[in-house]
């Protein structure tokens, strides 16, 4: 698994590192799913903010009062935002896990380039090779 702030500072490095190994996956989308992942995260977090802040104001007032009551159901429209905002959060995180999975591991930079398989080279060998009778 690859870094994602290399992803997001040097996509076009990870895109030549990915073609060495004859893959190909779309980038492009996965850093704009990245970005609306964390966008959402920073909406969901903003809102629970502005929920606690909203709290801590609701303290000092008396209960059974009109201002009371009146924070009491803003605070509730506050909680549903949040856990709506929670849930999107959490549902862009999983579609950009799913994408970003599929991005394999990147090739050292000291590993050849070859067409396939047998452009492999026999860097180091231990050992006898045995003969097995057929």
């Amino acid at each position: 698994m690859i870094d994602i702030k290399l992803l997001r500072e040097d996509p076009n490095g990870v895109r030549a590192a990915i073609a060495r190994k004859k893959f190909t996956v779309d980038l492009d989308s996965i850093l704009e799913l990245d970005e609306k992942r964390r966008a959402k995260i920073t909406d969901a977090e903003q809102a629970r903010a502005a929920q606690k802040a909203a709290n801590q104001a609701m303290v000092h007032l008396e209960k059974g009062t009109p201002e009371f009551l009146e924070k009491v159901s803003e605070m509730k429209s506050m909680s549903a935002r949040a856990k709506a905002l929670e849930t999107e959060a959490k549902e862009a995180d999983q579609a950009f896990q799913v994408a970003f999975l599929e991005i394999p591991n990147l090739p050292d930079e000291s590993v050849p380039s070859g067409q396939s398989e047998a452009d492999n080279q026999v860097i180091h060998t231990w050992g006898a090779v045995d003969a097995f009778p057929h």
